[in-house]
């Protein structure tokens, strides 16, 4: 009967253990493999978000760069044209004190041009070619006028042209207004 017994222990051990070796295999394979592949499938999600993320941070580094680069070149840019072009604000109030000399005068206005603005050392040189027409008494009151603006200027060149009628001259003058720096 000892060997009887044996041998249903030895079966039932066996029965035991084969059951329980897939048993545990599974419940391993639930509640440790498994989720450790989750956790290692979530990490590699994460690894693989950061990543992104940071290929985009270094692209945003690099149109910082591009930005800050061009925002350079435009700020010089704007300081050589500040540089070589006359004070806007000032300029037009020349051209608006020439305008209200014309109009006072009852002259035409043919031709208006700023020339190329020449660069000094301490001021620049805004000429402006007028054309104009009219009588001899309105010419002489136009430069009057010119001669008496707020605005420093010369008469760099000034010719006058008989036109088509009898009392009409045509004005050909080179202004030169000053700005200081």
């Amino acid at each position: 009967m000892d060997k009887n017994k044996r041998l249903t222990f030895y079966i039932s051990l066996r029965v035991i253990v084969y059951l329980l070796i897939p048993a545990s295999i599974i419940l391993v394979y639930y509640y440790g493999i498994k989720p450790l592949k989750q956790i290692k499938d979530t990490r590699l999600g994460v690894y693989n978000s950061l990543n992104t993320e940071i290929a985009k941070i270094d692209s945003l580094l690099k149109e910082q760069e591009n930005i800050t680069s061009f925002k350079q070149e435009i700020e010089k840019k704007y300081e050589y044209i500040s540089k070589h072009l006359g004070d806007r604000d000032k300029s037009s109030l020349f051209f608006s004190e020439i305008d209200k000399a014309i109009e006072s005068n009852s002259l035409q206005l043919i031709r208006l041009i700023p020339l190329e603005v020449i660069i000094k050392q301490d001021y620049r040189e805004y000429p402006v070619r007028v054309t104009l027409s009219g009588d001899f008494k309105s010419i002489i009151g136009f430069l009057k006028d010119m001669k008496q603006s707020r605005f420093i200027n010369t008469i760099d060149s000034l010719s006058l042209k008989k036109s088509g009628s009898i009392n009409q001259l045509t004005l050909f003058v080179d202004l030169v207004i000053y700005f200081l720096y």
